[in-house]
């Protein structure tokens, strides 16, 4: 996912608001789901990240994302598709990893 448009609220620790959208690649697995391929759908929505100290934060989301598969079978004759939309609303832990060139790193769980 890449961020659409963010902004910069500031208290005593930077607050982050914006946009997120993407691609999104999904499919069926597992011993009973037969021949299903891969299925693009859209993804995207807001998030909300607040820094607690310099290295500790946390990031809200609410996203709307596309998933499903392709089928199809050349024996039956049959293909489809299978499309359901989920929102969801994860809340990632941030942990802030800077170096001193310059690069910094976000490790999200």
């Amino acid at each position: 996912m890449f961020t659409i448009l963010t902004s910069h609220l500031y208290a005593q620790h930077p607050v982050l608001i914006g946009v997120k959208g993407g691609l999104n690649f999904s499919t069926f697995q597992g011993k009973d789901a037969g021949i299903y391929q891969f299925k693009p759908g859209l993804k995207g929505g807001v998030f909300f990240e607040r820094l607690f100290s310099n290295r500790f934060g946390v990031q809200l989301e609410g996203i709307l994302a596309e998933k499903g598969a392709k089928f199809g079978s050349t024996i039956a004759r049959v293909s489809g598709t299978t499309r359901i939309t989920y929102l969801e609303f994860p809340i990632l832990l941030l942990y802030r990893v800077s170096m001193q060139n310059g690069v910094e790193g976000d490790l999200l769980t």
